[in-house]
């Protein structure tokens, strides 16, 4: 098919007619760029149709580490930001210009998206409630703009002009959709280690580990393993939790810790979005988000992926830690960044809900190149295990390499639970603006 189509709208049925679908770029928003996309367009009840990716603007032949960080995607330029402007701008749904390119994956991932049951929490104004949500192919996207006079690649030209607004594709779209409801119900699991600080333990620094995974692999064929375990994805992440907690009530920081163990992260983040939304305390005095999820499980590596170290002050102390954490007698421990920077991985696991409401936050991952394994040992494991029944401890498990990851993070949030200063993002991210907004 060249299309996906559903409805997030929460209701049993939909029926659209004859709605007008407006063409709005890349429906971007982004103060700090002194981009606006919308202009003040009124889309209420309307079809958005929309490009992929944040705005790729170029500086020469490459893309400009001024606008949007270059080759690295930011939230603006992932599909759920898209829906939530359509959302937010009372649309009546939305429809998502898909190309290999611009998505970072091609369009056969999406093929099956609507038929299988999806979950969402049930709090108005959540994730994305749209009647009409859609992803199209490129073929088909590039018909539409000839409606409009234009050719696909034009499209994405016409959506870089700073004068850019939106405009009517002269088409409308009409849909009658039914979905089937039910209500699952699961818990978040939550404790907090007081601070020692009389003026300090008001404010908490929060660990977050998804303890979910996918349950059961039904198949037809007898004697098959139907249990996915979770075991790299993510009880070694929950295990990693409880670590830190029974050592960081050893120390008693000058903050609080927060350890808090995610549900349904595998059904959409859906347990960390609930915690931000009906928060047990107040978000603003939640100072910063360190997220666990498939950390290092295969021995002494000689980097170690913290997604989001370059985006904050938090990371920087991490990496000032790293300099005296030694992978042998000449090599010292090096901090890596997204490793697939086009793909967005800081946006794809549960850190992302706090970002998003504006405290700093990381995302611990396992590294990349261990010390006496085939450069492609990482790339091999993932392949195998993630998302697969084959995900459960076996022999090439070595958790030295987690214990000292452990032990690196726990050195830096000692120094940042014990400062006068709470963590901030760095100027110019995303999410400064959230920041300032909740802490002011």
């Amino acid at each position: 098919p060249s299309l996906t189509y559903f409805s997030t709208s929460q209701k049993e049925q939909v029926d659209i007619k004859d709605a007008e679908i407006v063409f709005v770029g890349y429906a971007v928003e982004a103060a700090e760029y002194n981009w606006d996309d919308f202009k003040g367009a009124d889309l209420n009840g309307k079809i958005m149709l929309i490009l992929n990716n944040d705005p790729q603007i170029m500086n020469g032949d490459q893309l400009d580490e001024n606008y949007f960080k270059g080759e690295t995607r930011t939230y603006y330029g992932r599909y759920t930001y898209k829906f939530e402007q359509a959302m937010r701008k009372g649309a009546a749904g939305a429809i998502l210009i898909h190309t290999t390119r611009s998505a970072g994956y091609p369009f056969r991932v999406l093929q099956g998206s609507g038929k299988n049951t999806s979950y969402a929490i049930d709090i108005e104004g959540s994730g994305y409630q749209l009647d009409f949500v859609s992803h199209l192919d490129s073929l088909t996207s590039d018909k539409i703009a000839r409606k409009m006079g234009k050719s696909l690649p034009e499209l994405f030209q016409m959506a870089l002009d700073p004068n850019f607004k939106p405009v009517s594709t002269g088409l409308k779209l009409s849909a009658h959709i039914e979905t089937a409801l039910s209500e699952v119900k699961t818990s978040n699991l939550f404790a907090k280690i007081e601070g020692s600080d009389p003026d300090l333990k008001s404010q908490h620094i929060l660990f977050s580990a998804h303890y979910d995974h996918l349950g059961m692999n039904h198949t037809d064929t007898e004697g098959d393993d139907e249990i996915f375990n979770g075991a790299w994805d993510n009880a070694s992440g929950s295990a990693s939790l409880l670590s830190l907690a029974e050592a960081f009530t050893k120390v008693k920081p000058k903050r609080s810790i927060i350890i808090l163990h995610c549900a349904a992260e595998e059904s959409g983040l859906l347990g960390s979005e609930y915690f931000v939304k009906r928060p047990p305390l107040p978000l603003n005095q939640i100072v910063a988000d360190i997220n666990i999820d498939m950390p290092n499980i295969y021995g002494i590596s000689s980097d170690m992926a913290v997604i989001g170290v370059n985006s904050n002050s938090m990371g920087d102390e991490l990496k000032r830690f790293a300099k005296s954490v030694m992978v042998d007698e000449k090599q010292s421990l090096r901090i890596t960044d997204d490793p697939d920077p086009n793909a967005g991985l800081f946006y794809r696991s549960d850190q992302v809900h706090f970002a998003k409401a504006g405290i700093p936050a990381i995302y611990i991952e396992s590294g990349r190149k261990f010390i006496g394994k085939p450069d492609d040992f990482y790339e091999r494991k993932n392949e195998e295990v993630y998302h697969r029944v084959t995900d459960q401890i076996d022999d090439d498990w070595d958790l030295n390499g987690l214990e000292r990851d452990l032990r690196l993070i726990f050195r830096t949030i000692i120094s940042v639970a014990n400062s006068t200063e709470q963590p901030k993002w760095h100027s110019g991210n995303e999410f400064e603006s959230a920041y300032k907004n909740l802490y002011k």
